[in-house]
């Protein structure tokens, strides 16, 4: 699955497909088109050929904003900042996106919480649910202090739900990953009710539609291999 690349509109219907399976609706599940590492033609011509798509997933603050800059025409477009954030450029990459997925130290709550956040400004929780030390994010033992935490600071209209970066499913198989991906279903459920889960990239976004993700992030399946 992760090496071939669909079109965006054959990801549309695999996810409406799997999502009639799951017993969900395909209106309920976003996909992210992740751009990062991709050249700005191939991104314009991905957008040219697909009009629907109004969002664009990045990693790296320069690389997005020189992307924002190339794509300004195209007006609806929503960015979404999916990098680890370093304290001093948290100020910034808060002004130029819409979405950040990767709130995952109190110490980056404390600094929203003291500035002046644009109205249509909102951010996903990262857990660390593999426990990977590699990886970023809570600890699913933190969930409740980090959702008090949240509303301490005034900022629990602005989280949009959790968000993980699970084990890679080609090392540990279906079963682990599905196991990750329903802890962090359940830390939702229990903690932060009615929020979203932003999980599955594009070797596993099968697993996670079944497990109730509702964004997908999904890069090499429709770009390819970063250029």
């Amino acid at each position: 699955m992760e090496s071939k690349v669909f079109s965006f509109k054959e990801i549309v219907e695999q996810v409406a497909e799997l999502s009639i399976q799951a017993n969900r609706k395909p209106e309920s599940i976003q996909i992210l088109p992740v751009s990062k590492g991709q050249k700005l033609i191939t991104v314009k011509d991905f957008l040219l050929e697909n009009p629907s798509v109004s969002c664009l997933g990045e990693n790296y603050l320069e690389e997005m904003c020189g992307k924002q800059e190339a794509l300004k025409s195209f007006k609806k477009l929503s960015w979404h900042y999916l990098g680890r954030l370093q304290s001093r450029k948290i100020s910034e990459i808060a002004q130029g996106v819409d979405v950040i997925h990767s709130i995952s130290r109190r110490k980056e709550l404390e600094l929203l919480s003291k500035m002046e956040l644009k109205e249509s400004l909102q951010f996903y929780l990262q857990f660390n649910v593999s426990e990977e030390a590699s990886k970023g994010g809570f600890r699913i033992d933190e969930a409740s202090s980090i959702a008090d935490l949240v509303e301490g600071f005034g900022l629990g209209e602005r989280v949009l739900g959790l968000m993980t970066l699970v084990s890679p499913i080609k090392k540990v198989g279906e079963k682990i990953v599905e196991g990750e991906f329903a802890a962090l279903c359940q830390i939702r459920d229990v903690v932060f009710p009615n929020k979203g889960l932003s999980m599955g990239m594009s070797s596993d976004f099968h697993l996670a539609i079944k497990h109730g993700a509702t964004c997908l992030r999904l890069g090499s399946i429709l770009f390819g291999e970063r250029q």
